[in-house]
């Protein structure tokens, strides 16, 4: 597989793919698929606009495509960007979609963007988890925005913070750590998943801030790691 920019030949797959969420799932709010003119007039657009399209593709097959654009259309927003990425429902669950998603934020970052937005339907739960594995925290909640396929659909907002800031946040998120899992300790709502993972006493070089019982030294290192995956 090989992920590369996106090329005019390469619409007609991008298409089928577009189509295909169109018709069968609530990754796209449109009702009415896509033409071939349109898919490649979209395509010019975004180039000309600077912003990437890309492709995963096996040979001459699109297995998956993706690109980010701008997030509003005035002057305070020009730091951020709002992307999408599909992926065929043939091959989903197979990498493609992490590996679109590891591209954008590259180019992204490269771009000197300072954050990325992605708006996943709230039932979505293969994206949601995608974007939290990549460092993606969710920050809002629409409700009954959108509808389609006569029911109505909520709109989660996810986003990851790419520039410097992103490190303020986890030092001041570190000092918090130990204060708010001590008071959840003391509401005795840790015991069961602690137990879980059959956490013990973390080792003394683990502690952060001081140590006054095994739960809450358990919680505030794992907290921790996960915000370490996050910061880039």
């Amino acid at each position: 597989m090989d992920i590369r920019d996106a090329m005019e030949i390469d619409a007609p797959g991008i298409l089928r793919i577009y189509n295909d969420a169109v018709e069968h799932t609530t990754a796209i709010w449109n009702d009415q698929p896509s033409s071939l003119e349109a898919r490649i007039a979209w395509l010019k657009e975004r180039q000309q606009s600077g912003y990437p399209v890309i492709v995963a593709a096996d040979g001459p097959d699109i297995l998956g495509y993706g690109s980010f654009g701008a997030f509003r259309p005035w002057d305070g927003y020009r730091h951020t960007v709002e992307h999408s990425v599909y992926v065929d429902g043939a091959v989903r669950r197979m990498g493609i979609g992490h590996a679109l998603m590891d591209r954008l934020v590259a180019r992204a970052r490269g771009m000197s963007k300072h954050v990325m937005v992605a708006g996943i339907e709230a039932t979505n739960e293969p994206s949601l988890r995608l974007h939290a594995r990549l460092g993606f925290i969710q920050v809002g909640h629409l409700r009954s925005v959108g509808r389609k396929f006569d029911r109505w659909l909520d709109l989660i907002f996810m986003q990851l913070v790419l520039g410097s800031e992103a490190a303020a946040g986890f030092s001041l998120e570190v000092v918090a750590l130990p204060i708010a899992a001590s008071l959840r300790f003391q509401n005795n709502r840790l015991a069961s998943f602690g137990r879980l993972f059959g956490a013990e006493r973390p080792r003394p070089s683990l502690f952060v801030g001081t140590p006054s019982s095994r739960w809450r030294d358990f919680v505030t290192v794992v907290t921790i790691s996960c915000r370490i995956g996050r910061v880039r």
